[in-house]
């Protein structure tokens, strides 16, 4: 009886379900890449010993052969949802022209193409309105109470028994997909109807298990495991029952007869069907009663090595078992999380049984990634060096198909109370045996067992004929997130190996069958690239309650990694493209793209036995193609991911050649390099142009003395036609160590046969700069190209067409005719313009020179910010951001950085004189203005709802924070510079009508405050609410759709709760339709991410960030010059002052609260407001005046006050406003800006930076404690002189290093140009040494202290650093090291 009950169907059971004919064959399916269900082969013994096969490819784990039994439940809600979504179009392949702009572009530049912008504000045009959007969000949340309601009932039901003709639904364990029976064409036999895995629960998700024979009709009804029975969908088609149905055998054309005649008695693949015709008869099989919470049979699990911190793991090149290391700082018991490329599944010998894991059982251990298992296996080896004596050993072996050597048992470490060994593993610790060997698994760390080191491993798995305490194991069973995200990628690399597989395959013009394989292939691999995509991109397959959508995630970037999907996308791209491949594609392919609709139309209804050109031309088309999106894939695998981004650049000349013809290579190339300050500096390895500055011109060597090579760059030994025969050209050269790739994008410009100037333009200008820091030797190098290609006769930068304003609008001028054509030039324009501003960035003074004779300063700046119609709007950006770094960022202006920490108390009462009465260059009002005209335009209701999205706004916005850095711009633009970003900031375009509402409310709350003030006594509790409402209120309130009941002591409903405050329902199988359902949603009323929207917005946290540090500044200045005034009363009058002063209770009550800023306001009337309470008379001494804060400097001392920003923005309003003009007692707030902000963004780095601010904003007292405990006051004379040497001459270093370039080169050619500059080092070295006292312009050491055995001051030391004296040492040894070999005495000093 006991056994019967063990052997029932149940629902939660997992079971497989075997042809009757064939115990091996199981119905399955991929459920990621492919949703068809298939009959498959499963039996491991009866596999190909081939692991590169392409049966191995295709052999599936037994995982996608489970299925949990489930009830029926309601789908009402979920198809009201799902009849929101469009239905999807068939897959198609699209074929990008090479002129269309790439859809990454955005993301690798600051000023993206204006192109991209039309498209992407049309697509916002064409978005879902409001009405929709909150239509849409009901149903997802209708939807979700749904799926709730159904997992209750599935618990309820759950360990039920499972009877005859009980309607049922299959859940696929794999996948989380449903066993679907569609009333469509099966794709085999066309007489029958389609059965594949389904998202979502429906009726044709309803199935029931029939009797196979009379005497099952007669029993108890109860199905039981390993019982012959039939499968019918619930609900007839045509009126007829449907059966589950198994076709005949699948013979794939390609497949070999020996693969055919190894497996002609067993089946090995079949298509599943549903028939009205025909019933095929089926055994089900308990696998497990339930689905484990521990680790069992089946599962994908970590071993892990307790005593040296590993797994094992496989080598992925040399295919042998390897270990590998996991970070100590990084375990965690409770969340183990290892290498995902060292998962294996530990199956019994018996593959169709699961369950916990137990001792003493026979189990496999299977390589998931590789489907090799582990075995030990006797081997012969010498005795000893040079002995002709072999002596027996064992080793490890990783075989295709398991023998007796594979097979293992676990043993405990403890046995129970009474003596006897456990039964399950559960969480213990075990030892692994090989049972045939009685050998046991471990792993050895080399570093202990110095003799016996292997080169290049410092771990090593070793075997032991006995057990010790050294070779314990404990399995971590992935989660199943983990779980479901490695059977996604493996579906995806299995898809990728078979379109590698027939792709390489020739294409002969009689093989029609091998043509419809790859185009069926090449379908499937743009699916697959595009679906790898959005997985990064969190847009399917959400897994994690952290995971936002559309937001990349650094986990799936490190899984593609360790899954080595890049390895096996380069080796796409170098495997199946050729340069006869590319000329057939650069060529043909604008030609093939009319015939593109009635080639695809001809494919379906294809007669002749005979490929044309056409077609196999368009399979080459097809595979150029597909790498382009490839190079989007492994843009977005390197965003923001320093590892990945390195990683890929080491393989740059596997793939270099790419980036001739594609636009999408050379974006993912600019992405991977920006952004990586490491990259970026090692750019100019291996590139010597010997170049005399005087002449300007490339010193040419000798041609005829050198010898010439001439290597294919892309394949050798290749047997070609004469009509593909290409003339080689510098950049298509392979040699041993590769042409640098500057060398190779400015030999591209001047390459006739290379279409992508602009693009090639654009990486070069993209190298000039990380993040604000220039990178001179960059500029220096790519000056040194420039002079040598853009000579006379092949001018490619024309200075004077690009200087002049009417020629270059007129330019941008577009003939629909010529539309493509002329937008790659005027693309071209812009991107040159940019390349100048770019290589002129941070005052590269080579550059300066060069382009200030062309681009003067009224040119560029006259009718930037003006609403003049003469210049195309795409200009004005360009020329404020040209102008700014030739003309603005220049000599006498530096950089001042706030607050600073060194002070001298004798010259803190001494204002230090601003020169900003000579920058006359700009017009600030005209600056000031174009920001009102732009903050006011965001929110009207006709404008456009991006404008935002504006390339001038950004370039302006770096513009003023130039200006601020170099301390150019006055305080008295600081209210109106707010007030306009802080509307900008806010702005959202999704959620503009919410925004809106906020400032309406926020009105009417000013309204009331000044009508209480008339007539106080007329208002009563409902007015008095309403003046509450402000903007903080209202964007509190967005997305509340429903009311909260907020009583005290009343907690929320548990059905009121987030799915991601839920994990335990989060994590259930049940629930990955709803999510995958939602994010479709999602996804109709989600806008494209602007990536200038947010830069601009991070640009005007910076500018914030800025103020707040001028104000932290000005506060320790006037906290010194406060104690100044009273230590010189105190020196005055001895007597009274001094004990008066030192009355420490006196100093914290009045001076201290005088000293510390006031609270930031929070818009909140009842917080920044409170109502005073009444108080006791007879308590009326408690009372005490409420102190502010006091300026001291104030009517004293001519030094600029530097405000909060909530009294900037008060002033703003009170100027700008109609409505608080009267209101003096009004007091501004900016806090509901950025908290709005950081409510509305989706974008992390953004959120932070808000978060930040916020903080800053409202913890200024704290700041100010901290920043004074930094501060170094300097009382000395001599350390007094000692700084004020110091700062003179740090400003003579810091315009040495900004125009190293150019007295570097002087010093080359010169031998004596350097003296000065060593020298000058020199003296600031010597500022630091004790003694050293400074006398006139030099510096002198006291006594007779020797300078090099001088020891140096710790304080003299400190001030040299609060000075940044070494930033610009640091960046002239970086230029010394760039330009010579050998060293700098005079930097080494230092």
């Amino acid at each position: 009886m006991e056994t019967e009950e063990t052997n029932t169907i149940t629902y939660g059971s997992i079971i497989c379900i075997n042809h009757i004919e064939d115990g091996d064959a199981l119905i399955g399916g991929d459920g990621f890449m492919k949703n068809s269900v298939i009959l498959k082969g499963m039996s491991p013994l009866n596999k190909i010993d081939n692991p590169n096969s392409i049966e191995a490819i295709r052999y599936l784990n037994i995982q996608n052969c489970l299925f949990m039994v489930c009830p029926t439940w309601t789908n009402a809600l979920k198809l009201q949802a799902q009849s929101l979504i469009p239905e999807e179009r068939p897959q198609q392949i699209i074929i990008d022209d090479e002129t269309d702009y790439d859809r990454r572009s955005v993301k690798s530049q600051s000023l993206a193409p204006t192109q991209v912008f039309t498209n992407y504000n049309q697509k916002v045009k064409s978005s879902a309105g409001a009405p929709r959007e909150k239509a849409i969000r009901d149903a997802i949340k209708k939807m979700l109470k749904e799926y709730k309601y159904n997992i209750e009932v599935f618990d309820k039901e759950k360990n039920q028994k499972v009877m005859y003709d009980q309607q049922i639904q299959f859940l696929h364990i794999a996948s989380s997909k449903w066993l679907c029976a569609k009333e469509e064409e099966a794709k085999f036999e066309k007489q029958n109807f389609r059965l594949y895995l389904s998202e979502y629960t429906s009726d044709d998700t309803l199935f029931k298990i029939v009797p196979a024979f009379k005497y099952q009709k007669e029993g108890d009804q109860i199905i039981y495991s390993s019982e012959i029975v039939r499968i019918i969908r619930s609900l007839p088609i045509q009126g007829k029952p449907t059966y589950l149905h198994c076709s005949g055998e699948k013979i794939d054309v390609k497949r070999t007869q020996i693969e055919i005649n190894y497996q002609k008695n067993k089946i090995n693949k079949r298509e599943i069907n549903s028939s009205n015709e025909e019933a095929t008869q089926w055994k089900i099989n308990l696998y497990s009663e339930k689905q484990q919470d521990g680790s069992g049979s089946g599962d994908l699990v970590w071993i892990h090595h307790s005593e040296t911190s590993s797994t094992l793991g496989i080598d992925y090149n040399e295919q042998k078992l390897s270990v590998n290391k996991i970070n100590a700082s990084e375990l965690s018991f409770d969340n183990y999380s290892g290498n995902s490329y060292g998962m294996w599944i530990i199956e019994r010998v018996n593959y169709k049984q699961g369950g916990p894991f137990q001792f003493n059982q026979k189990y496999r251990f299977k390589h998931f990634s590789t489907n090799l298992y582990l075995a030990i296996v006797k081997a012969m080896k010498k005795e000893k060096s040079g002995s002709s004596t072999n002596i027996q050993t064992y080793q490890y072996q990783l075989q295709s198909v398991p023998d007796e050597n594979s097979v293992f048992e676990l043993e405990s470490l403890k046995q129970d109370n009474k003596g006897q060994k456990k039964t399950e593993v559960g969480v213990e610790f075990v030892y692994i045996r090989n049972i045939k060997n009685r050998k046991y698994l471990d792993i050895r760390n080399n570093q202990d067992h110095k003799k016996e080191i292997i080169i290049g491993s410092e771990l090593e798995p070793i075997i032991l004929v006995q057990k010790n305490e050294n070779a314990v194991f404990k399995l971590f069973k992935a989660n199943d997130s983990e779980t479901r995200e490695v059977f996604f990628l493996d579906s995806c690399q299995r898809t990728l190996q078979k379109y590698l597989h027939y792709i390489q395959i020739e294409l002969d013009t009689m093989d029609v069958d091998l043509y419809k394989i790859q185009l069926s292939k090449l379908k499937t691999g743009f699916k697959c690239i595009s679906t790898l995509d959005e997985f990064i991109q969190s847009k399917i397959y959400v897994t994690r309650p952290s995971q936002k959508y559309g937001q990349i995630s650094t986990q799936r970037q490190r899984l593609l990694k360790e899954q080595y999907f890049i390895d096996q996308l380069i080796s796409i791209l170098t495997k199946t493209v050729t340069k006869k491949d590319f000329f057939i594609w650069s060529h043909q392919k604008k030609v093939l793209k009319a015939d593109l609709e009635e080639l695809i139309k001809n494919e379906q209804n294809r007669k002749s036995q005979k490929l044309t050109d056409s077609e196999i031309s368009l399979i080459v088309i097809y595979k150029v193609d597909l790498c382009s999106h490839i190079f989007n894939l492994l843009q977005s695998a390197c965003q923001n991911n320093l590892t990945n981004q390195l990683y890929l650049f080491e393989r740059l000349p596997q793939y270099q050649h790419f980036c001739k013809y594609l636009p999408s290579a050379v974006t993912f190339l600019i992405d991977i390099v920006r952004y990586n300050e490491r990259i970026l500096l090692n750019l100019s390895n291996g590139l010597n142009i010997q170049f005399d500055y005087e002449k300007k011109q490339e010193i040419v060597d000798d041609v005829d003395k050198k010898v010439k090579i001439l290597i294919n760059f892309y394949e050798s030994g290749d047997q070609e036609d004469d009509k593909f025969k290409i003339p080689f050209k510098v950049h298509d050269r392979l040699i041993v160590k590769p042409i640098n790739i500057l060398q190779y994008f400015f030999n591209l410009l001047w390459d006739h046969e290379a279409y992508n100037k602009e693009y090639y333009t654009r990486f070069l200008r993209s190298i000039c700069r990380f993040k604000s820091q220039g990178l001179s030797m960059n500029q220096e190098n790519l000056y040194k190209l420039y002079k040598k290609f853009n000579v006379e006769g092949q001018l490619l930068f024309k200075l004077d067409y690009l200087s002049n304003p009417v020629s270059a609008a007129q330019s941008m001028e577009i003939d629909r005719r010529y539309q493509i054509q002329q937008m790659k030039e005027l693309e071209l324009t812009r991107e040159q313009l940019f390349f100048f501003a770019e290589a002129s960035f941070a005052r590269n003074f080579l550059w300066k020179e060069e382009l200030e004779l062309s681009f003067k300063s009224q040119i560029l700046f006259d009718n930037v910010w003006k609403q003049a119609q003469k210049y195309d709007d795409r200009l004005r950006p360009l020329w404020c951001k040209l102008g700014s770094a030739l003309y603005v960022d220049q000599q006498p202006y530096n950089n001042v950085a706030y607050p600073i920490y060194c002070r001298l108390f004798d010259t803190c009462d001494k204002p230090k004189k601003v020169r900003r009465d000579q920058f006359d260059i700009l017009a600030i009002s005209d600056i000031i203005q174009y920001l009102k005209r732009k903050a006011s335009m965001l929110y009207e209701k006709n404008s456009y709802p991006f404008n935002l999205n504006d390339e001038l706004i950004f370039a302006t916005t770096e513009l003023i924070q130039t200006l601020l850095n170099l301390n150019i711009l006055s305080p008295e633009q600081y209210p109106k510079l707010i007030k306009y970003y802080l509307n900008m900031i806010m702005f959202d375009r999704k959620n503009l009508q919410y925004i809106n509402a906020a400032k309406v409310s926020y009105r009417k709350s000013i309204a009331t405050r000044l009508e209480k003030k008339k007539n106080p006594t007329n208002l009563g509790f409902s007015a008095g609410l309403s003046m509450g409402l402000n903007a903080f209120s209202a964007i509190a309130s967005l997305g509340q759709q429903e009311k909260v009941d907020d009583t005290e002591g009343k907690q929320p409903k548990k059905d009121d709760q987030s799915l991601f405050d839920q994990p335990e329902l989060f994590n259930n199988p049940i629930m990955r339709g709803y999510m995958t359902q939602s994010y479709k949603l999602e996804k109709m009323i989600s806008l494209p991410q602007s990536t200038m929207e947010i830069e601009i917005k991070l640009k005007i946290c910076s500018i914030i960030d800025y103020i707040l540090d001028q104000r932290q500044n000005f506060l320790i200045s006037n906290i010194l010059f406060w104690f100044k005034q009273y230590y010189q009363t105190i020196k005055s009058n001895q007597s009274s002052a001094q004990s008066w002063f030192l009355n420490t209770e006196l100093v914290k009550e009045k001076y201290i609260p005088q000293l510390l800023p006031k609270i930031a306001q929070t818009g909140l009337e009842e917080i920044d407001n409170p109502p005073k309470q009444e108080v006791n008379l007879m308590q009326f001494d408690l009372l005490k005046e409420k102190l502010t804060f006091v300026n001291f400097f104030d009517q004293k001392v001519d030094i600029e006050e530097i405000h909060d920003l909530d009294f900037y923005f008060t002033q703003a309003c009170k100027k700008i406003t109609t409505v608080v003009k009267d209101d003096r007692d009004f007091k501004g707030s900016v806090f509901p800006y950025l908290l709005s902000t950081f409510y509305l963004v989706s974008d992390q780095v953004l959120e932070e930076r808000c978060l930040n601010v916020m903080m800053r904003v409202f913890n200024q007292k704290e700041e100010l404690k901290e920043n004074l405990k930094k501060v170094q006051f300097i009382f000395d004379d001599d350390k007094s002189q000692m700084y004020e040497f110091v700062e003179n001459k740090i400003n003579d270093l810091r315009s040495r290093t900004e125009q190293s370039e150019i007295w570097l080169a002087k010093f080359k050619n010169k031998g004596d140009s350097l003296q000065s500059n060593t020298d000058l080092i020199k003296l600031l070295s010597l500022c630091m040494l004790q003694g050293s006292v400074i006398k006139g312009d030099q510096v002198m050491i006291q006594g007779e202290l020797d300078v090099n055995t001088a020891v140096c001051d710790s304080k003299k030391q400190s001030i040299i650093n609060f000075l940044r004296v070494h930033e610009q040492v640091i960046l002239l040894s970086q230029e010394w090291n760039g330009t010579y070999d050998r060293g700098f005495y005079g930097l080494q000093a230092f």
